[in-house]
């Protein structure tokens, strides 16, 4: 997910909300986790307790659009601090793990987490339990594919998208129609992977179940499976025919042609509209992520990021959210709000896919656990040097 700074700004707050007597004693209380000595707070508070205070919330660049915040602090006297800091799953998963295995709190009451390293934040007990009562709007609206996913009881899926070719016009003018123009050497160093290893491996997965050379698409793929993809992709990032990237610095190398096309997400593209870069679908399929809204434990103010939470999931806020991102809904009602929030992109294509297309995205990530992870991740710096 990316963005222009011009395009996007962030809040940058001061200070953290005061924890309630509430909240203390639920600290006291709350279950002992097995990552550390000291008792965070594990089960947010509900509604018997008044949102008060600011709400810190790490999101992914772009993600955002600073007019529903000024609304919800208009609309509500709480406050967000919201940092474009979630840059790359798994270094921010670096970041925190040794604060959770500390038993300390991480400093933020709201996270975007990447459903690349959501399975990790689950198997940790490291996400606060969800109190519903709080979130009526994620109860009446949210889509019933969604609300079975694993873990909806801790986290609520919001980004969800095709994670496709973002590509720039003059270079690709009959649009990406295949991987395999990736691979040509006409567009040799121009092209970036996903700096988040599951994302892209999954990405070409797609590719390789189409050429027969695994049989599962990325939700089932097998460490095995992984290791094919890499051993593909290997030769192609030694030649430097693909490059990999940090984070998603590569937005800003569409936006000056120094890149041609890369792997990323619908938020890409719309940072960059006006530089001539568009999105593909190759007719092999994509990866489609899933990312969430969390609290994490130990948060200082879960009831006012419940709050926050709640606002976001109304069909109107979420169709002013997917117009800044170009994401797709996992909400219903939001065609009928987008009529008022921006009548232009009803039936945008990017947002609302048609039915072929749909069926050419598949969820990842692969249902690994962390020792699968860990593998699969020691492969990929090998075959990279990353």
């Amino acid at each position: 997910m990316s963005a222009t700074i011009s395009r996007r700004s962030f809040l940058l707050g001061t200070g953290a909300a005061v924890a309630s007597g509430f909240l203390l004693t639920a600290c006291s209380t709350a279950k002992k986790g097995t990552v550390g000595a000291s008792d965070l707070l594990r089960i947010a508070p509900g509604p018997e307790v008044a949102p008060t205070g600011t709400v810190r919330w790490t999101v992914w660049p772009g993600e955002i659009n600073p007019d529903s915040i000024a609304q919800f602090e208009d609309e509500t006297g709480l406050s967000v601090d919201y940092v474009e800091s979630m840059t790359d799953a798994q270094a921010f998963l670096s970041t925190v793990r040794p604060q959770f295995e500390a038993g300390l709190p991480i400093g933020w009451d709201l996270i975007s987490l990447s459903g690349a390293v959501a399975p990790v934040f689950l198997e940790n007990e490291w996400l606060m339990r969800l109190d519903k009562k709080t979130l009526p709007n994620v109860t009446e609206y949210m889509y019933p594919e969604f609300q079975q996913l694993k873990g909806n009881e801790y986290m609520t899926p919001f980004d969800h998208a095709p994670l496709g070719i973002a590509y720039a016009d003059k270079h690709f003018p009959n649009s990406v129609e295949t991987w395999e123009e990736l691979l040509d050497p006409r567009v040799k160093g121009r092209v970036a992977l996903y700096s988040e290893f599951i994302a892209t491996i999954s990405s070409w997965a797609v590719f390789l179940k189409s050429t027969g050379e695994v049989a599962n698409y990325p939700a089932n793929l097998t460490v095995d499976e992984a290791k094919i993809v890499i051993d593909f992709l290997r030769p192609h990032i030694k030649s430097g025919q693909l490059r990999t990237s940090s984070g998603e610095n590569f937005t800003q190398q569409l936006a000056t042609g120094d890149l041609w096309a890369a792997i990323a997400s619908p938020q890409t593209v719309a940072a960059n509209r006006e530089n001539g870069i568009k999105f593909a679908i190759p007719r092999e399929g994509v990866a489609g992520y899933v990312d969430y809204l969390a609290i994490p434990i130990g948060a200082e103010n879960p009831r006012a990021s419940e709050e926050l939470m709640n606002f976001l999931y109304q069909p109107e806020q979420f169709a002013s959210f997917l117009a800044w991102t170009l994401q797709n809904p996992v909400i219903d009602g939001v065609a009928q709000a987008m009529e008022k929030v921006d009548p232009s992109l009803v039936n945008d294509p990017t947002i609302f896919l048609d039915e072929e297309l749909r069926k050419r995205v598949y969820v990842y990530p692969p249902a690994w656990n962390e020792k699968e992870r860990e593998e699969v991740s020691r492969l990929w710096a090998e075959a990279t040097g990353l």
